[in-house]
């Protein structure tokens, strides 16, 4: 049944202390919509990158100092939520970033 999961929301959970970077692949793949706002994440999940159908991803109020230049990269993605980070600079591919309508950038 996790195959055919659409939406994930972990927001405010403590994942920092976990192994968040190291998340299965399944279900992954076919998520639409995830939410890992103010969970403590350092770093974007590697899995995340493997979403090609990935709509909605809300990273905001977390402590990453960096996101990878292949999230630009999601044929799909069209709202990004990166505020409240510790970002000092985005990768120049998100100015190619094919879907993307909304980017939520600052504190």
């Amino acid at each position: 049944w996790l195959g055919k999961l659409q939406r994930l929301n972990l927001s405010r959970n403590r994942l920092e202390h976990s192994s968040a970077g190291e998340l299965p692949e399944a279900p992954w793949q076919c998520l639409t919509s995830v939410d890992l706002s103010s969970a403590g994440l350092l770093r974007v999940p590697p899995p995340l990158l493997a979403c090609l159908v990935l709509r909605r991803l809300l990273l905001g109020g977390n402590r990453l100092p960096e996101v990878p230049a292949a999230l630009a990269a999601l044929p799909e993605l069209e709202e990004l939520d990166l505020g409240g980070n510790k970002l000092r600079a985005l990768p120049l591919a998100f100015g190619r970033t094919p879907s993307l309508v909304k980017l939520t950038l600052g504190d």
